[in-house]
């Protein structure tokens, strides 16, 4: 529950924004539509989705959200290819709309698992620490990316070579993109 929390909730709140405006140069209107974009996929798709995944295994509709919210931020990632561009905001729009998808399978499900796993005697208490959870998530979340950046990633791990070689491969994308550009520039100029 925490690390959903953390790694999704908490970071859509802090670093979704920060990123957008930052690295993905969009605007404050396209951040707005951004999160519009994402409650209404909640409220346009949590009804089917929970007719969907009824009888299904919990843990497999949680594979499925964590799924969907790599799509997300990997969506996420790609504004800060094309910064200050329709596609940029584009990109943004569709990140929160894929994150308020996986929401819809998310929200309907770990609460169940919990109070599944819980003893009648202590449903409570299990619910309150599901919850001390969320919360705690959304509060240090935030501050981590506040005080490290976005991606916190130990370094000399799997996780940071990873990500090092998505590194080089936005700045060869940027570069391709940089030297289209200057092509079409110079066609239109000749």
């Amino acid at each position: 529950m925490f690390v959903a929390s953390f790694v999704g909730y908490g970071q859509l709140n802090a670093g979704f924004p920060a990123f957008g405006r930052e690295v993905g140069g969009i605007s404050t209107q396209a951040l707005g539509l951004a999160f519009a974009a994402n409650t209404a996929v909640i409220v346009v798709f949590q009804l089917f989705v929970l007719q969907r995944i009824e009888g299904r295994r919990r843990t497999r509709v949680i594979v499925v959200m964590s799924a969907i919210w790599g799509v997300s931020f990997l969506a996420l990632g790609a504004t800060g290819l094309l910064p200050g561009t329709l596609i940029a905001a584009l990109l943004f729009a569709f990140c929160a709309g894929v994150f308020g998808f996986g929401e819809t399978f998310f929200q309907p499900t770990l609460p169940a698992m919990v109070n599944d796993l819980a003893p009648d005697h202590l449903r409570g208490r299990y619910n309150a620490a599901m919850s001390i959870a969320w919360q705690s998530a959304s509060v240090v979340g935030p501050e981590l990316v506040r005080r490290y950046g976005p991606v916190v990633v130990p370094e000399g791990s799997p996780q940071a070579d990873w990500l090092a070689r998505l590194e080089e491969v936005r700045d060869a994308a940027t570069r391709r993109y940089t030297e289209l550009q200057d092509r079409a520039a110079a066609m239109l100029n000749a």
